[in-house]
């Protein structure tokens, strides 16, 4: 289900396609920064050279691509757990809209805000920290 990569900068990141209704593509990656701390990027394109333009959205069919990225979330939590590793998954915005909308959409699953200081930057967020039982 999710593909295990390693990108040129040496990254390693789990990865999650699927087609979405109108033949666009949702990738989700989810980047392992260290050993305690996992990014999600998610994307939405219909071309393969618009998958790395960080600057525009291209998707077309709203709500179902938000759906489907909250479904791949929490397959990836389930994953997590299934392969006993204690992370904690961050997930950040490009505007205040989609800071409203990640997090109506991800509070149900145990996101909250916080705020991380990562290279002496501080941002807020919204995380979850999966815990072994």
């Amino acid at each position: 289900m999710f593909d295990h990569n390693k990108n040129e900068d040496g990254y390693y990141y789990y990865s999650f396609k699927e087609k979405l209704s109108n033949n666009q593509t949702l990738e989700i990656n989810f980047w392992e920064e260290d050993e305690k701390y996992i990014f999600v990027s998610a994307q939405v394109y219909s071309k393969r050279k618009h998958i790395n333009n960080d600057y525009q959205t291209y998707g077309k069919v709203g709500i179902e691509s938000l759906l489907m990225a909250k479904m791949a979330i929490k397959l990836f939590i389930d994953f997590l757990i299934e392969q006993k590793l204690s992370k904690k998954i961050i997930v950040a915005w490009s505007d205040n809209r989609r800071r409203n909308v990640y997090y109506r959409g991800l509070k149900g699953l145990g996101f909250k805000f916080e705020y991380l200081s990562w290279d002496n930057v501080s941002f807020k967020c919204l995380t979850k920290d999966v815990k072994l039982l």
